[in-house]
């Protein structure tokens, strides 16, 4: 009974290949033969440039605030107008630098400057700044160095209040004694 069954699905399974065979076939010549249809040209008006013009749509009277307001933000509210930022008043007087402490002297990498006291309020200034008519020039651990920005021979040196400038190598002719002496005073 076995070898009837087996013989009948082989004959179907051979069956089924031998007509997906012929369909194949049947297809392939049907696209041999067969002409592909004609190509349509474009028409010619489809080809010229056309300008277009569409009116702008009435702006209301809510477009405005509409189009200030940033769509991605949470609060959806129109951004703050930019208040200027005012420069301190310049010390008025005859010379800036007679009511100008010295407190400080700093520098980090190639940059450097000193901190100072201008009537009252503490600022920052990088060498080659200006205050008023004078132009930091140069530092030391015991002060700055300021040159008047019209006339580069005019210069003025601000000590630093508190300095405690370490005296140079003791020369040859320098004793012991005047060593200590330096040295105790620091």
């Amino acid at each position: 009974m076995r070898s009837g069954l087996l013989r009948q699905l082989l004959l179907l399974t051979g069956l089924v290949l031998l007509v997906v065979t012929l369909l194949v076939l049947l297809g392939v010549i049907l696209v041999m033969v067969r002409q592909p249809p004609a190509a349509i040209p474009p028409a010619p008006s489809t080809l010229t440039a056309v300008s277009i013009e569409l009116p702008s749509p009435p702006l209301s009277e809510d477009a405005g605030e509409m189009l200030r307001r940033p769509l991605f933000w949470n609060t959806r509210r129109p951004e703050p107008d930019a208040v200027p930022v005012e420069a301190p008043e310049p010390v008025l007087g005859p010379d800036v630098l007679d009511k100008v402490r010295l407190l400080g002297v700093f520098a980090a990498g190639d940059r450097a400057g000193v901190i100072i006291n201008v009537a009252g309020q503490r600022q920052r200034l990088m060498v080659g700044e200006e205050l008023q008519q004078w132009t930091l020039q140069e530092l030391s651990a015991a002060g700055a160095k300021f040159v008047d920005t019209d006339d580069a021979s005019v210069e003025r040196t601000l000590p630093l209040e508190h300095a405690a400038v370490k005296p140079e190598r003791a020369s040859a002719g320098r004793t012991q004694e005047a060593a200590a002496a330096a040295d105790s005073r620091e």
